[in-house]
């Protein structure tokens, strides 16, 4: 179950998105992930990072630069091939292998 604080950020971070739809209709991740909602969420710190991991599970990958930001992480140390082209949804996997890799503990 997600924290109150957590589930409060991600809620307005989703109604600032449904209510502009040139970016719910942009292919580009920056596009949803580039405003103060989305910060107020990564503000929340390595608090966020077990309801971060359940909403990757539900496949919200537009979540991957929130749990880049919050933990550190590069690209490279999550995708066995750091220059190849994948999608946000592959990325969300390797996070999710990650996280469980480490028996859901952050860095």
């Amino acid at each position: 179950m997600a924290s109150a604080a957590f589930e409060g950020r991600y809620q307005a971070w989703r109604r600032h998105l449904e209510s502009r739809p040139e970016i719910m209709a942009s292919s580009w991740s920056r596009d949803s992930t580039d405003n103060e909602p989305y910060r107020a969420i990564i503000e929340l710190g390595p608090a966020a990072l077990p309801d971060l991991i359940d909403k990757l599970a539900e496949g919200e990958h537009l979540l991957n630069a929130a749990m880049f930001a919050i933990t550190g992480l590069t690209r490279a140390a999550v995708v066995p091939h750091a220059h190849a082209d994948y999608s946000e949804q592959e990325i969300s996997r390797f996070l999710l292998a990650w996280w469980g890799a480490r028996g859901g503990a952050g860095p």
